[in-house]
């Protein structure tokens, strides 16, 4: 590791430091091609060969105007032929114009007696070194002092620490993102739904997934809409085993008890509510009866047009309004005198899996006992409304159109009208 951390970011020795008679412009052409950074190097062939031609042309005027003097001195051992002197161990290295030329590695030629100590041998019977004798392998001498450290060493000892610091701390911020993922995304919002739910079970209140807009509530009123499977367990639909007020089947109009006119027809499948005109709703009275406290259920078929339903405590304009629509919705609301097309929603078009859908039976039954309104879509209670504004009024079964449609048809069945007292 330390020699490839070496050739990462050292830079190798330039070649007049192994053999001086090299001329600076020689060490600039070798430096450039070692450069670490491809992009310094020579980017051709070509261009490498022709910087090294024009150093060799300054190598020459070089060598003639320093080589001969150089040559007189110590180091030229170097360049010549002829084996250099052996030097003792304690002889340092030979240095040339301040720059440190390494000795040639000495050999010891051993006797043909293995015994013999190879120190007692006469400079005579040492073999002489020749150019077929491989260099020798490098040997680690022994450390007379266990105090001394090599730097290197010492480097590689503090790189596990190192290491360990550096997963420690990777550790601590990868559990503080995590800890804080687990924060926003979990203990945040199941915080926010426990005190929902904590807030609306203190007030005795179901909200279904399409929660009533803000426009829509009315000063002195309160509305609380819900879907199939969320109502309370404790609100089911009332009892009807008693004696009604009134059962009809729906099927004819003998009894005179509902209006008959070219918008209310009966026939032979129930008794039709009409409309033939676009944005328009038409009510058809329940003539003999005046609804105040009282529990009413009818079935209720849309075969055409946007809605369908019954009017409670009918009074010419005023009156409350309990339907369902064509896109499986439900509301409840009120209409005052000269509100003409504005109606008060106490419970806005709000989805629900209780309605059936299509041209299918839908049972609509509604609890009026004074201020409080209770309304359940076959058997499933969907909303519960406290409204004061009208307290008396008859009965009526309505329907009604959208735009564009200009025609609506819906088909009734089974009225019942129970007492609350029941």
């Amino acid at each position: 590791m330390a020699v490839y951390w070496k050739q990462l970011r050292d830079d190798p020795f330039p070649p007049s430091l192994l053999n001086s008679a090299l001329s600076p412009a020689i060490d600039d052409v070798i430096m450039k091609a070692l450069e670490k950074d491809p992009l310094k190097r020579f980017q051709t062939p070509q261009e490498l060969a022709d910087a090294y031609r024009a150093a060799l042309r300054e190598q020459e005027l070089y060598d003639s105007n320093s080589h001969r003097a150089r040559r007189q001195t110590p180091s030229a051992h170097i360049r010549s032929a002829e084996p250099p002197p052996i030097s003792s161990p304690s002889q340092p290295a030979k240095r040339t114009r301040g720059k440190r030329v390494p000795t040639p590695p000495r050999r010891l030629a051993l006797p043909a007696n293995p015994l013999t100590d190879p120190t007692a041998l006469s400079v005579q019977e040492r073999r002489t070194p020749s150019e077929n004798d491989l260099p020798p392998l490098p040997m680690r001498s022994p450390v007379s002092n266990p105090t001394v450290i090599n730097p290197e060493q010492e480097l590689s000892s503090r790189r596990p620490r190192r290491r360990r610091i550096r997963s420690r701390r990777q550790r601590a911020i990868f559990f503080g993102i995590l800890a804080a993922g687990l924060l926003l995304f979990i203990v945040l919002p199941m915080g926010y739904v426990t005190l929902m739910f904590a807030t609306q079970h203190r007030t005795a209140v179901t909200q279904p997934a399409e929660a009533t807009p803000a426009s829509h509530s009315t000063p002195g009123t309160s509305s609380t809409p819900t879907d199939q499977g969320t109502a309370p367990a404790s609100i089911h639909p009332p009892n009807l085993s008693g004696t009604p007020i009134l059962a009809d089947s729906l099927m004819n109009n003998s009894s005179n008890h509902w209006t008959q006119d070219k918008y209310c027809i009966f026939s032979n499948d129930g008794y039709h509510v009409t409309v033939n005109q676009t944005g328009k709703q038409h009510a058809c009275p329940l003539l003999t009866f005046t609804l105040d406290n009282a529990i009413v259920q009818v079935d209720t078929s849309l075969l055409s047009g946007s809605n369908a339903g019954m009017l409670l405590r009918f009074n010419g304009e005023q009156f409350y309004d309990f339907e369902i629509t064509n896109l499986g919705q439900f509301f409840f609301r009120r209409h005052d005198t000269g509100g003409g097309s504005t109606y008060q929603y106490l419970i806005p078009p709000t989805s629900s899996k209780a309605i059936k859908p299509g041209r299918q039976k839908n049972t609509l039954l509604a609890v009026a006992n004074g201020s409080d309104f209770r309304l359940y879509i076959n058997g499933t209670f969907v909303g519960e409304v406290h409204d004061s504004t009208y307290s008396s009024g008859q009965f009526a079964l309505t329907t009604g159109t959208g735009t564009p449609q200009t025609n609506a048809t819906s088909s009734f069945n089974n009225f019942k009208m129970f007492s609350t007292a029941e």
